[in-house]
């Protein structure tokens, strides 16, 4: 019966006092029973339990015999405190209130009856910024960053309660050049600088790079394979230039005066001068050194004066005219192509050697040239007709002789096919003359005074006798060659110098 009415663990014992008791895990209920039955004891006491009591309040005296007890008003706890457990039949206790330490905010606030309840303040993420800082009763509201995509920057950096602020990168215009964008900066655009009418561009503007402007009057080279320097020629209108580099090119062609040196490129098949009419310094247009250059026609036009060398060696030119062309200040170097002929037209002195062996020449006119400062050159052609014309001297101020050892040789027709030959108005050789290895029946020496050097005749086979009138420093010739007012034989044992005895 106790289980039925006090729920199904509660319990029934006497003391040792014989105090009747009903008991459960929730209530202890002691009863002092006498005459009085147990079943109206229980019932009454059950009645005084259940009986509900107002909130805050318990109720009392259900364990008085036959009593319905009263409601008891909590009490009050010290305000560090509240009171739990009360209701029902117990009057509770007092227990210390939480006090929520640094970190930490109120999820539940306390009540009379309650503890106050805390929880840990939530801690933002590296990639996060604080939207709305914690208070005493709310928890830190966390945010993810914004991050900055490819067409922009950051203008304004994130912090631990701001958010990173994102701005649009500057796009600049056509007439701009930028300076390149960061992370954290703007890409900054700056206006193309303008060549002004006495400057020209020596530099193109690029997206990140300003315009190059450069005096004209600095304008020194041009450079044929450089479109810039071919666009400076052009907008500065310049007629006179100090070099031409990798010559050749519409804007070379329109100049009038080179004051320096000219360079061809070596895949240049034609060179001509367009309106120049003068060239200041050499001409280099050599072949290189394994195989010949593509050079085939030379054409000087309206050049009046070239001041230094002429080296158009190992080409494979055909065609060369000198146009107007008077005075060379070097030499002209011509060896290594494939001339057939040669006309020197106007030209009247040549400052340096003139080279122009292993060609094929057939015959030679000199035309007006009246000097000729150093060695002139034919060897190893094919000619069979030479005209010296104007020529007087050959090899006299500068004795810069094509030499091999000490044999200074001024003119050079060996290896050919003559079969005669006319000195003209040639008066002094100040080098050796070489006529060797050709068809010559007889020499005339003609108005030649004298000759400095060495006298090479040998093996010409028609050339039975020959009068040396007194020239030369020695003979070399033939044993089938009778001689007279010569100079002694050649002696040596170098090729250069066969023993001639």
């Amino acid at each position: 019966m106790v289980s039925a009415i006090y729920g199904q663990n509660a319990t029934m014992f006497k003391d040792k006092n014989g105090t009747l008791h009903v008991s459960s895990k929730n209530f202890d209920l002691p009863f002092a029973i006498n005459n009085i039955g147990v079943f109206q004891a229980i019932s009454t006491a059950i009645k005084c339990i259940q009986t509900p009591c107002p909130l805050q309040h318990y109720r009392t005296g259900c364990e008085e015999l036959l009593s319905t007890g009263g409601c008891t008003k909590c009490l009050s706890c010290p305000e560090w405190q509240y009171r739990f457990g009360c209701g029902g039949t117990s009057s509770g206790v007092c227990l210390d209130v939480t006090t929520c330490g640094v970190g930490q905010f109120q999820v539940q606030a306390l009540t009379p009856t309650s503890d106050r309840i805390c929880a840990p303040v939530t801690a933002c993420k590296f990639s996060e910024f604080e939207a709305k800082s914690p208070t005493s009763s709310s928890d830190r509201f966390c945010l993810n960053m914004t991050t900055c995509s490819s067409s922009e920057f950051e203008l304004r950096k994130a912090t631990l309660t701001s958010d990173r602020f994102c701005a649009a990168v500057t796009t600049c215009t056509a007439n701009q050049y930028a300076h390149a964008p960061t992370t954290t900066t703007d890409r900054q655009c700056i206006a193309v600088t303008t060549c002004n009418v006495t400057e020209f561009e020596a530099q193109s503007p690029t997206a990140t790079t300003d315009r190059q402007c450069v005096p004209c009057s600095s304008l020194a080279t041009l450079d044929c394979s450089d479109p810039s320097s071919r666009a400076a020629i052009v907008s500065c209108e310049v007629s006179e230039v100090t070099s031409v580099e990798n010559c050749c090119c519409d804007e070379f062609f329109s100049l009038t005066r080179v004051t320096g040196d000219i360079s061809v490129h070596s895949d240049e098949t034609m060179l001509h001068f367009g309106t120049i009419e003068e060239v200041g310094g050499r001409i280099s247009g050599r072949g290189p050194s394994r195989y010949r250059g593509q050079l085939q026609v030379v054409d000087f036009g309206h050049v009046s004066r070239v001041g230094g060398q002429i080296d158009l060696i190992r080409n494979r030119i055909t065609r060369l005219q000198f146009g107007a062309l008077t005075s060379v200040g070097g030499s002209i170097s011509l060896m290594w192509n494939d001339l057939s002929s040669i006309d020197f037209n106007d030209m009247t002195y040549i400052y340096g050697s003139l080279s122009v062996s292993n060609n094929a020449l057939s015959s030679i006119n000199f035309n007006n040239i009246s000097h000729i400062r150093n060695a002139l050159d034919l060897n190893n052609n094919v000619l069979t007709s030479i005209k010296f014309g104007a020529i007087t001297q050959i090899g006299h101020l500068l004795r810069l002789h094509s030499s091999r050892n000490s044999d200074a040789v001024s003119l050079d027709l060996s290896s050919n096919l003559l079969t005669s030959i006319d000195f003209g108005a040639i008066t002094h050789i100040s080098g050796s003359m070489w006529l060797n290895n050709n068809a010559l029946a007889s020499i005339d020496f003609d108005a030649i005074t004298y000759i400095g050097g060495a006298l090479r005749v040998w093996n010409n086979p028609s050339l039975a006798f020959i009068n040396c009138n007194s020239l030369g420093s020695c003979l070399c010739h033939s044993s089938n060659t009778n001689y007279s007012n010569c100079p002694s034989p050649c002696t040596g044992t170098d090729w250069w110098h066969p023993n001639c005895a």
